[in-house]
């Protein structure tokens, strides 16, 4: 593997176990973004383990919270913004070896090195490569004007699920890797409020 491309992965990994991907509208003004509600989402799964409304709640939660980070207050009726998010799982394939190892089940082969005056042979087991099936899963978060209906954010991350045991861990990561990267304004400092002008009154 390149240099730069193993530095890159190992960001990757350390990162979420996937990188984070963003596309932006700039047209848009993020800084007139005050308030948002939730706007359709969908977990396209096929296995039920990942599919539930725990999972909904878990992932809402998350953004709520990231999102209250950015300054924005979730409002239901006539918000600034829609946020959204889809989930997707596909089994994929992981190759490993080819593996050396003494107690692998493989066939045995002989391996020759030159010493001193001749040839001589060692003995070991070779294991073929393997195909090994994993999940992946893949976090979506779309976010739109309310008022223009126009898609002004996106943000996307992927990673090998562990299993249900670890999914809630998972889900927080992902979805504040994400809106991490989510270009809302810094909420308007309140406004102080007026003094009134003490007038002195003549003879006062």
């Amino acid at each position: 593997m390149h240099m730069k491309t193993a530095v890159k992965y190992f960001l990757c990994v350390m990162l979420l176990g996937g990188c984070v991907a963003t596309d932006i509208n700039r047209l848009a003004e993020f800084s007139n973004y005050q308030t948002y509600a939730w706007g359709e989402s969908k977990q396209n799964v096929g296995n039920p383990i990942y599919r539930s409304d725990l999972i909904d709640n878990n992932i809402k939660q998350t953004m709520r919270e990231e999102l209250s980070k950015k300054g924005l207050i979730y409002k239901k009726s006539r918000p600034d913004i829609l946020v959204s998010y889809e989930t997707f799982t596909e089994t994929e394939q992981r190759y490993t070896g080819p593996v050396y190892s003494p107690y692998y089940p493989a066939y045995p082969f002989w391996s020759y090195s030159w010493f001193g005056y001749g040839w001589r042979g060692s003995y070991g087991w070779y294991a073929m490569p393997m195909s090994l099936p994993y999940t992946k899963g893949t976090l979506v978060i779309d976010v739109y004007d309310r008022k223009t209906g126009m898609q002004i954010w996106r943000g996307s991350t992927s990673d090998d699920l562990d299993g249900a045991d670890r999914l809630n861990k998972q889900i927080q990561k992902g979805v504040r890797a994400i809106l991490r990267k989510f270009p809302a304004g810094t909420p308007p400092e309140p406004v102080a409020p007026l003094k009134e002008k003490v007038v002195a009154r003549a003879g006062q």
